[in-house]
C-alpha cells in the first residue's frame, strides 16, 4: 500500500517541502511540490495494485513526459 511522503531538502540555500510517494519499504521519488498530486498518484497506485518497480516509469509518464 502507498502513502504521501513528505520530505524537506535544501534547495538554493532555501528550505523546500516536496512530496513524493512511498510503499513502506521504498520512496519511490519525491517528485512534486503539490501534495494534491502526490495523493491522486498515490491512490492510483493503490486502486490499480502496481509493483514497485513499475512506479518510478509511471512518475516519469505522468510528470516528466511531454
Amino acid at each position: 500500500m502507498y502513502r504521501v511522503v513528505r520530505i524537506s531538502k535544501i534547495i538554493d540555500g532555501e528550505v523546500a517541502d516536496l512530496f513524493g510517494v512511498e510503499d513502506y519499504s521504498l520512496i519511490a521519488l519525491d517528485f512534486t511540490a503539490t501534495e494534491s498530486e502526490a495523493e491522486t498518484l498515490a491512490n492510483l497506485l493503490n486502486e490499480n495494485a502496481v509493483e514497485p518497480i513499475h512506479v518510478p516509469y509511471i512518475i516519469e509518464d505522468m510528470f516528466y513526459s511531454g
